[in-house]
């Protein structure tokens, strides 16, 4: 009795061994036919780009100033971060 139920252990894992290979075999040709497909999947880039707006909605502006003839200082103000008019200008 031991001996048919070993043998039986052994037809077993003769038939998994087998299709284990097989199961690699398929693997392996379904990777070579495109492997970067499948291994170095990106996703794509977008083919168009964004249309800018017109008018940023805020503007940021560099913090400098301007010296006036008469002592005082302006900084940049407006959408295009113009120095603003000086004092009796």
């Amino acid at each position: 009795m031991k001996r048919q139920t070993a043998v039986m252990v052994m037809k077993i894992i003769g038939a998994l061994s087998v299709f284990t290979g097989i199961i690699a075999i398929i693997f392996i040709l379904f990777l070579s036919t495109n492997p970067q497909k499948y291994l170095n999947h990106k996703t794509p880039l977008p083919t168009s780009t964004p249309t800018p707006t017109a008018e940023p909605e805020h503007t940021v502006c560099t913090l400098d100033a301007k010296k006036c003839s008469d002592g005082s200082f302006v900084s940049r103000t407006g959408p295009r971060c113009e120095f603003a008019k000086c004092p009796g200008e």
